[in-house]
């Protein structure tokens, strides 16, 4: 569906992207923005993983809302996917502690970012305020993030300031090999390799383009597909009409046959067009209990479509690899120690 070079010289990046179903090519030009280690043309090597080793997908339940996904690699490291607010932090730190060998700093070997929204990136946040408590107890070997372009950034203030957050995060930490962590800009069509997981980056912003983009800098969402022993894992934050329809666009049906998929804006982007386009076995929801009235529809449609639904409410969800319907575990959520003297509420305003 997409073919995709990339082209280097001293800290410029040119990347040339054509869309064979549009035929279109799209050129993007940047700099100061490195290549990663991990694009890779082939994903055959698997070195470092541990004998027996399963990879794990661990759907963490936030104090409020929000998007937080962690995958445990079978090398023992970890990816996550956005990371939830500010005040979820400790709990993230604590829990990629407890899967850590006893000695040892949890290593992220990519923090993906989908947009720049506090209930996706405040973790990040947390970090650029406090690096004197939360910077030294992770090691993160690179972010991930489409920043986008000026036109999008002035839809939402809030947007370049979190972008400043990443930057100065990205000063405070250390990679596993004690050096300064590097963002990364990924591109719409490569393909990256982490231990046991490939990740496709199915859309970006800037593949988009203005005249589809709906006016909310959702919208700017990166969409990121994870494959891993064979099952696909789409992770897409809070993309809107625009996104949705030019992925649909771009790739047939068959490609997007899933079986896991997190719930759009945590059900606010839900549209039948999409998840009639798409197959989904087990739909990941980042709310407690409830969805929203605005798509109520659309998400009970999905759900009668799906063989599986699963949301907050008893704590984080574990799915192991190759997943099974129905095999997930639940781990407690720890009453919300950190937010001791908090009442939490049992669901946030999703009307």
């Amino acid at each position: 569906a997409v073919f995709c070079s990339t082209y280097t010289k001293d800290d410029m990046v040119l990347t040339v992207s054509y869309y064979a179903r549009e035929k279109k090519t799209n050129i993007s030009f940047y700099q100061d923005f490195p290549l990663s280690d991990h694009l890779v043309y082939q994903d055959s090597y698997t070195e470092g993983n541990k004998a027996g080793a399963k990879t794990k997908l661990h759907m963490m339940e936030l104090w409020t809302y929000g998007n937080s996904f962690v995958f445990q690699l079978k090398n023992g490291h970890f990816l996550i996917s956005d990371g939830g607010c500010e005040y979820d932090l400790p709990y993230l730190l604590d829990y990629l502690e407890s899967l850590t060998p006893a000695g040892q700093k949890p290593v992220v070997e990519a923090w993906m970012i989908t947009h720049m929204h506090r209930d996706h990136c405040g973790t990040i946040n947390a970090i650029a305020e406090e690096p004197e408590k939360f910077a030294d107890r992770v090691l993160v070997d690179g972010f991930y993030y489409n920043e986008p372009n000026d036109n999008v950034m002035g839809i939402d203030p809030g947007c370049l300031s979190n972008i400043i957050y990443l930057k100065q995060a990205a000063e405070y930490c250390r990679t596993s090999k004690g050096e300064p962590v590097k963002i990364y800009r990924p591109q719409t069509g490569q393909r990256y390799y982490f231990c046991d997981i490939t990740v496709d980056i199915v859309l970006c912003q800037e593949h988009l383009g203005w005249e589809l983009f709906e006016p909310d800098l959702n919208d700017s969402s990166t969409w990121y597909m994870f494959t891993i022993e064979g099952q696909k894992c789409l992770l897409a934050g809070d993309s809107e009409k625009g996104g949705i329809h030019k992925v649909m666009m771009t790739y047939d049906s068959e490609y997007l046959d899933m079986d896991m998929f997190s719930l759009l804006h945590h059900g606010h982007s839900t549209r039948n067009e999409f998840t009639d386009y798409a197959k989904v076995k087990t739909v990941l929801v980042t709310t407690c209990d409830k969805t929203p009235k605005r798509r109520e529809e659309q998400n009970r449609y999905l759900k009668e479509q799906s063989q599986e639904w699963l949301m907050w409410g008893d704590g984080t969800k574990i799915l192991t690899f190759p997943y099974e319907v129905g095999s997930y575990e639940s781990v407690a959520k720890r009453s919300w120690i950190y937010n001791k003297g908090m009442e939490r509420p049992i669901q946030p305003n999703m009307d």
